[in-house]
This record gives structure tokens, sequence and C-alpha cells, in this order.
């Protein structure tokens, strides 16, 4: 009897052995992955921001600027190796509460590494012939001390997104990076002379140019900005020289944004070290033990008989 429960705990044992590096290495592997079926709402918010306004032809001064940014993915396109995510943003001054800009965009990328993959209808606005290159809504699963090229839809190429340093952001390891955008012509456009200093003329030719400087703060086990600093310029130009500003705003997470982006990274953090670390280790001990113990009971029950 002795002997027939320790062959049976003995082979218990050698399972949950077997099963320890597996589930560290694969298993692990498997479940780490972005979601297909994400769903999200981030709110950026700028004070003392101004624009140029198309609906009242004028620029808008110290007003606060609001940055909604809603991402929903699309399971049907997405499989076990891809995910394909939407975004949709919608750019208001809250203060006289008038639109200022909208865009969409579509992107698939990897759902480990969340480098961009080129497919499933991708497109930014209508744009259904843009190819996005580098990572664009998240940093890998594990994410490293290196720069990485992110995608910037304005200027239609990847920026590199440069690691600056690690940071305690409310007791959260994050690690730092900061992308700078330089000036970049982005189109040209017919607008007011009285917007670009010819008030003797009804329109001119100015070409639009964009630059950024912006700051994500992410949890590098499950990739995920929980903060994010955006600070944005327009302006025009005409014949090479810069005559207005016509966007100008210093878009921050609000408080509420802050605060779900870090509880939602610190879960994922949770549930990728117990999936990691925590099993296997507890499946090691625990398969040791039942050799131990098994071991000892076949022992003892070869003695009796």
């Amino acid at each position: 009897m002795r002997r027939g429960v320790g062959l049976v705990l003995i082979a218990l044992g050698a399972f949950l052995v077997t099963v320890a590096p597996l589930a560290r290495f694969w298993v692990a592997g498997q479940l780490a992955a972005f979601p297909l079926d994400q769903y999200s709402q981030a709110t950026l918010e700028a004070q003392n921001a101004k624009y140029f306004s198309q609906s009242r032809v004028r620029m808008m001064n110290d007003v606060t600027i609001r940055a909604t940014n809603t991402i929903r993915g699309d399971v049907t396109a997405g499989n076990n190796e891809r995910a394909v995510w939407d975004q949709y943003t919608w750019v208001e001054d809250t203060t006289n509460n008038l639109p200022v800009q909208q865009s969409f965009r579509r992107v698939a990328f990897d759902r480990r590494t969340g480098e961009i993959i080129n497919c499933c209808d991708e497109k930014i606005d209508t744009d259904t012939s843009v190819r996005q290159t580098g990572w664009g809504f998240v940093f890998p699963m594990g994410t490293k001390k290196q720069d990485y090229p992110f995608y910037d839809t304005a200027v239609r190429r990847a920026v590199p997104m440069r690691f600056i340093r690690e940071e305690k952001l409310r007791g959260l390891d994050v690690y730092r990076f900061e992308q700078r955008v330089p000036p970049t012509r982005t189109e040209t456009r017919e607008v007011p002379g009285s917007l670009v200093g010819e008030p003797d003329k009804p329109s001119v030719q100015a070409d639009m140019y964009v630059e950024a400087v912006r700051t994500y703060w992410v949890e590098p086990t499950v990739g995920s900005p929980v903060n994010i600093s955006d600070s944005r310029r327009q302006t025009f130009r005409v014949n090479g020289v810069e005559r207005a500003t016509v966007f100008l705003a210093d878009l921050k997470f609000t408080e509420r944004t802050l605060s779900n982006a870090m509880t939602t990274a610190e879960d994922g953090k949770a549930q990728i070290r117990l999936v990691r670390d925590q099993v296997p280790i507890g499946a090691l001990a625990g398969g040791a033990l039942l050799l131990l113990v098994g071991g000892v009971m076949m022992a003892t029950g070869r003695g009796r008989d």
C-alpha cells in the first residue's frame, strides 16, 4: 500500500517538475499578450492653449483643450499572433464648446512585441495607402532600456522614442521615454492673409509645419504607458518664413486617466508575474517535495515487505 502511494506521489512530483519550466517559458508567453477585444478611453487636457478656429475664422487664446482617445479592438481581424485596434481622437475647446480637430487610425501589431504589422486595412483617416512602421499604441511586454521608433501620424514616419531613465510614479517603477518630432512640413493650405501677416491679401498659400515633444512613462513588464505628456505646436510658414502659430497646447493625462492606467498596469503586472514566476516556482517546489515523500514511502514500503 505504501509503495503504491509512493509511486503515485513520485508520478505527480515528476509531472509538476516538468510543468514548471513549461509554465515559465511557454504558457507565460502564450498568456502574456495584448488583448484582441481592447476597449479604453484616455483623456488629455491642456490649460492656456491656443488654436485657430476654422468656424470662427480667428485665433482662440487662453482656452482649455481636451483630447479624447478611444481605442476599440477589432476581434474578427485579429488572431493569436496579431491584434487590430482602431483609434478615434476627438479634440475640442471646452472653454468655448467648439470642435478643434478629429482623426482616425487603424493599426495591426504583434500581440507580444507591440511592433506594427502592415495588414488588415490599416489607415490614417481615409488614407489606406499609408504604411505605418515601428511601434504605435504600446511598448513590448518586457520593455527594455533602449530606443524604440514610434510612428507619428502627423509627419507620417517613425520617430525615435528615446529611453531617458528609470523613475518612480506614485510608487510604481516606470521607464521614462521621450520623443522629439522636429518641425516638419505636412501640407500646404490656403489661409486668410490676415492670419499670416498679409492683411491686404484675402488669401495666401501657406505651409503647415508640425512639431512635438512627447513624454511616456511606461510600466516595463506589461509595456503599457501609465502617463503621457504631449506638447504640440503647429505653425504656418510663407516662403519658408514662420508667420503664425495656429495650435499650441501642452496636453497631459487627466487625473482619472492616470489613475485608471496605473491600476490596469499594476493588475497586468501581477498577472504576468503570477504565471511567469509564482506558478513555476510553486510547481517546482511542490514537485520536489512530492518526489522526496514518494521516494521515502517507496523505500519504507520495501523495508516492510
